[in-house]
Order: structure tokens, then C-alpha cells, then sequence
């Protein structure tokens, strides 16, 4: 066993203790620095992706938010009401649906769908007024069946009786009011909303702004606050003229003013009941007979037939208000048979319609064409519906034709014999209404250039409509409208307009994109931290390398 000296024992801390020392201060000096730098990359890292995941959850949530309120501010509940159209010739039954009023921005109408029936119910009814309710019943289930059965309570069904009602309330109010009373008695047992006043007769004027508020709605009038169309309506028994008028325009009794959407409108509605296109020719046949002897039959020749054409009638179905007279009374039966002459066509019309005839002749003289509507100095483009959009589709009429070559093709119609006119001249259109088609384009005539003062430009820019996308154009969408405020007094503020439903969202997906960078960031930080956790372990084996050969060393002097 070899012995150490004193020297031995001194000497090996001077070899070997010191540069121990120092590799192993060098050692703790390098773990420190870099723990440091490791510590301080991690804690980067983490605020990076702490940031990224803060902006990312905030852009999404904000996101979902605008999209619920921009979403739901437009699928929202509907409402319904139903409208009957009782008419003089027709009733027509309208389904309607619209925006809650809670949610709407501009209660869009629309229509759903619609019933027809033959017939109006005062001529119809007044002997039997019972039998109105199983005449309305299938339309009024056909529309009852379409609405939700929760929305059953609260949706409105209303019937509104125009001119044909105004005229037989003159002599058999009784009967008119007995045929209304059953409508209202149905109604309630539809289950339907059905108040007081929702079963009536409306005036004129009534049915007139009706109109003018349907057409106006119909074309975006209001919504777009452009200029104002004119409405026109020609009905069995009366017509009606309806157009905005300025502040200063005085027309006295038939000028009302509406506020719709913030803005006030003036109007002008003009009816003329007995004036209706049946109406009127009921009063020129009446007229006829005016140079007639009194016979129990009597034959008497008629300008506005087509030639050839022989239609008989009897007197107690001619009789109504409008066309009662002194001299009917001399008759019991009449045959009237068609000449074929346009210009004594015209020139009758033109004196049935002139005031001075009608109070000179008919006995209830308030029904005469007395106050014709105001001038319109600077014109006014109007709409034209109802009968006055199936003559002109009858006479291929409705784009941009002048009066004159209007008026042509009426004179050619009328000079038609009855053969010709069934066989050969517009086709398409039934014998029902060929046989009046004289009468009625030379009445819109008159009508339009002579009592309404058309001019011929107001004439070529009349627009003649059935329907707009796909909802009748009449009074009733207007009357529906009005009695379930659809259209607020003033326009209400949307929810979240569209330009800022676009920004909102822009911005939030902004910073998503922003919260992908800071992802995209704290991942490189990532992996740099990566890289230096790998290479200490080959910093360490350097350090071994390179101090095995120094302890070699040192044993081998030992």
C-alpha cells in the first residue's frame, strides 16, 4: 500500500482543487444565465398566447353577437289579417301577412294568397240576407286555414262593401244591414279577431285613399320618398281619382292629409258613385228609352253594340238607384239592338255623363259627376287598376299608347259586327266581355281626357296594373294597411343598420386575424425555446470531453 508525505497532501489541493472550482463556478454561471433567459423566453411565450387567445374570444364573441342582432331584427314573427273585397259584381277574398309591429322596420306587406266569388252580396242578398254567410264561408275558411292556429285570436278578418252597398243603402237599408249583421255573426264563429266596426260599408273618399295608399306601398313610394303616383279605379258602380296635391290647393270637402313614415301628404279623392262602367251603361240603355213610346215591349236600336248584336232585358232588372227615371214605369221588357256607331256612341256617353242630364233626367240627382278633381298644372303620373287595366289589356293597350291610336282601336271595335267581334278580334278574351267592349273603351275615354283632363302626356305615362309582385293592386291592401297601422307615423329606427352590421364585422374579423398573428408569434417563441433546451445537453458533454483528459492527467502524476 503506497504512503502519502505531507507534501502530497498539501500539493493535491494546489493541482486539483482550484480549477475544480472554477469549472464548477463556470458551470453554475452558464445554468444561471441561461434558467434566466429560458425563464424569461417562457414568460414571453405565455403573454403571446394569453393575448392571442383574449383578442380571439372577444372578435368571436362579438362577431355572434352583431350577427344575432342584425339576424334576428329580420326573422321575425308575422302577423295576419284577411280583407273582403264585397263589390258590386264580385267579392274577393285577401290574405295578408306582415312584420310584427314589435319587430318591423317598414311592415312589409304582403299577400298570401286570395278567394274569388261571383257575384256582389247586395244584389245577391237583399232578399235573403241569411245567405251571405254560406256564400263567404269557403273563401273565409280558405284564408282561416293558411293563418297558425296560435295566431287564430289575434289576427283581424274584415269585409269592406264599396259602391254596390253605398247605391242599394239609398232604398233598402233595412236589407243591407240584415246582410251585414250575418257577415259580422260568421266572423265571430271564425275564431277570428272580429271587433265592432270590422264589418262596413265605406265611403267613397274611404275607398279612394285606400287606393292611393295600396298603389303608393306597392310601388315603394314612401320607402324610397320619390314622387307620388296618381290612383285610378273603375269599378261596376263607381270610380275613383286619388293623387297628391300641394299645400296650397284648395279642393275643399275631399282633401285629407296622411303622415306615413315622418312625412305629411295632401291628398285628393274623388268618387263618383252610379259612374261605374255597369253603371253607366245601365244609364245610357235607360236613356234610350227616353224618346220610346210607352209599350209593355219595346225594340230600340243601340250605337254602342257591335252591329247585329240583340240583347234583351227586362225593366225590373235595369231598376236601381242609380238608374231610376220617370219614364221606366212606361215599360216592362226591352230589346236592344246593336248599329255599330262609334262617333253616336260617344256623343251619348258624353251626354249621359254631363251633369245637366243626369239631374234633368235620373231621380236621385247627388249621384251626378259634379266637382271634378283640381287641375294638375305640372301633370302626374298615375296607376291605373281594376277595369281600367282590363280594357286596356282588352285593346293591347297598357305600354305608352297615345289617346289617338287608343281611341282608333276602340272605333274599330265598335263598328265590328257581332260575328266578327266573337270570332276574330282578340281571341282571348271571352264573349262575356267582348259585348261591352265599346262601351268601355270609349267611357275610359271620355272619362280621362274629357272629365278627368288628361293630358297627353299624363295619358302615355299612365301605368296599368293587375297585381305587383304578386299582390292584387286595389284598395284593399291599402284599408289593411291603415287599420292595423302597418305603416308607423314615423319611421322607426332599425336595430342595427346594415352599413354598421358590415363594420361591426369587419372589425371583429380583423382581429381574428389579429389573434392568428399573435398565435403564429408565441408558436416561433416556441420554438426557440426548443432549440436551447436541446443544446445544453451537448454543451455538457463538451465540457466533459474536454476535462476527462485533464483528470487523466492529473492520475497518471500520481
Amino acid at each position: 500500500m503506497a504512503h502519502t508525505t505531507a507534501s502530497d497532501v498539501q500539493a493535491a489541493p494546489k493541482t486539483t482543487l482550484a480549477p475544480t472550482s472554477q469549472q464548477n463556478l463556470h458551470k453554475f454561471k452558464t445554468f444561471f444565465r441561461r434558467s434566466a433567459l429560458a425563464k424569461l423566453q417562457g414568460c414571453r411565450w405565455n403573454k403571446l398566447w394569453a393575448l392571442s387567445l383574449g383578442v380571439l374570444i372577444l372578435a368571436l364573441t362579438g362577431l355572434l353577437t352583431v350577427t344575432l342582432v342584425y339576424a334576428l331584427a329580420r326573422a321575425v314573427p308575422f302577423d295576419y289579417g284577411i280583407v273582403f273585397d264585397a263589390g258590386s259584381t264580385h267579392t274577393e277574398m285577401l290574405l295578408y301577412t306582415w312584420e310584427s309591429k314589435e319587430w318591423y322596420e317598414t311592415g312589409y306587406v304582403r299577400q298570401l294568397s286570395s278567394c274569388y266569388l261571383d257575384g256582389g252580396i247586395g244584389e245577391l242578398f237583399v232578399d235573403d240576407p241569411s245567405g251571405v254567410q254560406n256564400y263567404l264561408l269557403p273563401c273565409l275558411s280558405n284564408g282561416t286555414e293558411q293563418i297558425p292556429a296560435d295566431k287564430h285570436w289575434n289576427s283581424p278578418v274584415y269585409l269592406a262593401a264599396t259602391a254596390g252597398l253605398r247605391m242599394l243603402q239609398i232604398d233598402k237599408g233595412v236589407a243591407v244591414n240584415e246582410i251585414l249583421g250575418n257577415v259580422s255573426e260568421l266572423f265571430n264563429m271564425s275564431g277570428l279577431k272580429n271587433r265592432e266596426n270590422n264589418v262596413k260599408i265605406i265611403t267613397g273618399q274611404q275607398e279612394g285613399v285606400s287606393s292611393w295608399v295600396g298603389v303608393n306601398y306597392l310601388a315603394d313610394s314612401f320607402q324610397k320618398s320619390v314622387t307620388t303616383l296618381g290612383a285610378l279605379d273603375l269599378g261596376g258602380a263607381s270610380t275613383q281619382i286619388t293623387f297628391e296635391v300641394g299645400t296650397d290647393v284648395e279642393v275643399g270637402r275631399d282633401k285629407v292629409t296622411l303622415r306615413l313614415y315622418g312625412k305629411e301628404y295632401n291628398v285628393t279623392a274623388d268618387s263618383y258613385l252610379c259612374h261605374g262602367v255597369n253603371q253607366l251603361i245601365l244609364r245610357h240603355e235607360v236613356s234610350l228609352l227616353e224618346t220610346a213610346e210607352a209599350a209593355e215591349s219595346v225594340t230600340v236600336e243601340n250605337p254602342c253594340r257591335a252591329v247585329g248584336m240583340t240583347l234583351e232585358r227586362s225593366i225590373s232588372d235595369m231598376r236601381n238607384p242609380c238608374t231610376e227615371t220617370i219614364f221606366l214605369q212606361n215599360f216592362q221588357n226591352v230589346t236592344f239592338q246593336g248599329t255599330g256607331n262609334a262617333d253616336l256612341c260617344a256623343e251619348q256617353l258624353r251626354k249621359v255623363i254631363s251633369v245637366e242630364y243626369c239631374k234633368a233626367t235620373f231621380v236621385n240627382t247627388g249621384n251626378c259627376m259634379e266637382d271634378l278633381p283640381p287641375a294638375r298644372p305640372n301633370g302626374k303620373e298615375f296607376l291605373a287598376f281594376s277595369t281600367f287595366f282590363y280594357i286596356a289589356s282588352g285593346f293591347n293597350a297598357t305600354e305608352n299608347l297615345g289617346s289617338a291610336e287608343f281611341l282608333a282601336k276602340v272605333n274599330e271595335v265598335c263598328g265590328l259586327t257581332e260575328e266578327a267581334l266573337n270570332s276574330t278580334y282578340f281571341p282571348e278574351t271571352g264573349e262575356k266581355y267582348k259585348k261591352d267592349m265599346c262601351y268601355e273603351g270609349l267611357y275610359m275615354f271620355l272619362l280621362l281626357k274629357e272629365q278627368y283632363s288628361f293630358t297627353e302626356e299624363e295619358w302615355v305615362n299612365t301605368r296599368y296594373a293587375d297585381k305587383i309582385n304578386g299582390t292584387s293592386v286595389g284598395w284593399a291592401l291599402g284599408f289593411m294597411i291603415e287599420n292595423t297601422n302597418v305603416i308607423p307615423m314615423q319611421r322607426p329606427l332599425p336595430l342595427l343598420p346594415v352599413a354598421w352590421f358590415v363594420i361591426l364585422s369587419l372589425l371583429f374579423l380583423a382581429m381574428i386575424g389579429l389573434s392568428m398573428w399573435l398565435a403564429i408569434s408565441a408558436l416561433k417563441f416556441n420554438g426557440a425555446g426548443g432549440n436551447f433546451n436541446q443544446t445544453q445537453p451537448m454543451s455538457t458533454a463538451t465540457t466533459t470531453t474536454t476535462t476527462t483528459p485533464k483528470t487523466k492527467n492529473r492520475k497518471e502524476k500520481f
